[in-house]
């Protein structure tokens, strides 16, 4: 059974629908990540879960309870914010222990519950310095230490790691990741970064709009995403999408004006298509036209080390390719790209996922 669905959930402000109808379910134990552009509902869904938001329409459930007007103590459920929220007048152990204080709990059951977190989270050395005497990292245990000294069934993340720099994101990410497995808590976890949803989710929900595209595992959202907005959120760089707006018998014609390639033998694998997707490291460079390819114009270079990321142009579409071994070509350099056919993402009108 699920720990917490959404039913038909819906959100409303005012006149602004902000979720319209969403069905969702988080399996007991599972890391599950909710990603999506800016304006997409994955904050104001996971306020919903908290109890900070109301319920429009529809039901939230908890345990197979309905939780639409339980108080947010009454949820089983802690919340991680994007800014800490720590009590920069109090201690770490206060931080950590002030939920059970308001719950009213015994001092001593207070102090032991705080010890067992700050020694999961390595915090006992910090116990009784304040957040302004601590890193970033620290302050986010903190964070997470008063939201877990409650003992939910379930911990919701609002982009925690945001505030972090890059080398103390990664650290983090580990931390959480290591917590998570050690203690199998539910943790439904919003963010914005990609690495973030791809590395530590059980499943992801890619959400636009209000609605959840596609809820799946990392690996099949990259592998089989379910339409266009999928195949090119998920990804970086991302995937190629060209708009498909005639087929032939020898090529594809783009809504940017470009050419592509196909062999008259395959035509009728794509008669139906609306949209093509590759991904940057399923291109590669040829002097000649192949099978499935695209003549393109060197843009733009970007050595990175162990990979090139080489953007190119072809009529007015813009394509960008991963290249894991040196590539000599020159900027205003034209040059054939082929498509990986087994990596080929084929969409109909509709948007769904042809293969």
């Amino acid at each position: 059974m699920a720990v917490l669905s959404a039913v038909n959930l819906k959100k409303n402000y005012g006149d602004v629908n902000v979720i319209p109808n969403l069905n969702l379910d988080v399996e007991e134990g599972d890391f599950t990540v909710l990603v999506g552009p800016s304006g997409c509902g994955k904050s104001t869904l996971l306020r919903m879960m908290a109890g900070l938001e109301d319920v429009t329409n529809g039901e939230l459930q908890i345990d197979g309870r309905r939780a639409n007007d339980l108080h947010p103590r009454e949820r089983g459920v802690s919340m991680v914010f994007q800014s800490y929220a720590l009590y920069p007048h109090m201690t770490v152990a206060d931080n950590i222990g002030f939920g059970l204080k308001l719950e009213g709990r015994k001092k001593s059951e207070i102090k032991q519950a705080v010890h067992e977190v700050a020694d999961t989270l390595q915090l006992g050395e910090l116990l009784e310095r304040k957040p302004g005497q601590l890193s970033g990292g620290q302050r986010q245990r903190v964070a997470i230490g008063r939201a877990i000294v409650r003992k939910p069934r379930i911990i919701l993340f609002d982009e925690p790691l945001s505030n972090l720099d890059a080398k103390l994101r990664v650290e983090m990410r580990m931390e959480l990741m290591k917590f998570h497995r050690n203690h199998n808590i539910t943790t439904i976890y919003v963010t914005h970064d990609q690495v973030e949803a791809m590395t530590m989710a059980d499943k992801i929900a890619v959400m636009e709009k209000g609605h959840i595209q596609q809820f799946d595992t990392p690996k099949n959202l990259f592998s089989a995403p379910a339409n266009p907005f999928v195949a090119g959120f998920i990804g970086s760089p991302q995937m190629n999408l060209f708009d498909i707006t005639k087929v032939t018998d020898a090529s594809l014609q783009t809504s940017g004006n470009a050419e592509i390639k196909i062999n008259p033998s395959a035509a009728s694998h794509f008669s139906d298509i609306a949209a093509l997707g590759v991904r940057p490291e399923h291109l590669s460079i040829h002097e000649q036209s192949d099978n499935l390819s695209i003549e393109a114009e060197v843009d733009l270079i970007e050595s990175l080390g162990d990979e090139s990321i080489i953007h190119f142009v072809s009529g007015n579409e813009r394509i960008t390719g991963r290249f894991y071994t040196e590539i000599n070509c020159q900027i205003g350099q034209k040059l054939f790209l082929s498509f990986d056919m087994e990596h080929v993402h084929l969409f109909d009108e509709k948007n769904n996922r042809v293969s």
